[in-house]
């Protein structure tokens, strides 16, 4: 569910202390606002519920604060993560320069999702360019297979293609 800003707005002003109201926020406010608006909804409630997991560790991670998205993503329950989750607690790992644990983390991705490709994550509705700029060097960078197969290409021409990849 989306809203509009004037909506947010308007909730967030009637009722300030709303965690959930803020967790919903953070998923979709700009990263500056998105990370002042999580950590006022983990102060108001540091047992927040796992759908809100996701949309701190997302803005953390936009944040370039890595260790507190995986302080999160740690609290979470591995059969709640989801295709993101996997993801960016492999670029988490990667972004911090811990290449085992990000090399481990991809293991992980991989066993829940083995067809995850780098030039894949491009292709869910919702994958900004933003996102792309942010996410790829980190799962380069920890290891996650670059290109798709021939096979999902040709069901996916839209698919934004990797550099190393235009060759294959």
């Amino acid at each position: 569910m989306r809203f509009s800003e004037g909506e947010f707005d308007t909730a967030l002003r009637l009722n300030p202390g709303d965690a959930e109201v803020l967790a919903l926020y953070v998923g979709w406010a700009p990263p500056e606002r998105a990370l002042e608006a999580t950590n006022r909804a983990i102060r108001l409630n540091p047992n927040y519920q796992p759908w809100q997991a996701w949309n701190f560790s997302y803005a953390y991670f936009n944040g370039g604060r890595y260790e507190e998205a995986l302080r999160v993503l740690e609290r979470l329950p591995k059969d709640n993560y989801n295709y993101w989750t996997w993801i960016m607690r492999a670029a988490s790992y990667a972004a911090l320069n811990r290449s085992a644990e990000a090399k481990a983390a991809v293991s992980d991705a991989l066993a829940h999702f083995p067809d995850l490709t780098i030039e894949g994550f491009t292709r869910p509705a919702g994958v900004t360019d933003a996102d792309r700029m942010r996410f790829v060097p980190a799962m380069r960078a920890a290891g996650f297979p670059p290109c798709e197969k021939p096979e999902v290409l040709a069901k996916n021409p839209q698919l934004v293609r990797l550099p190393e990849c235009l060759s294959k």
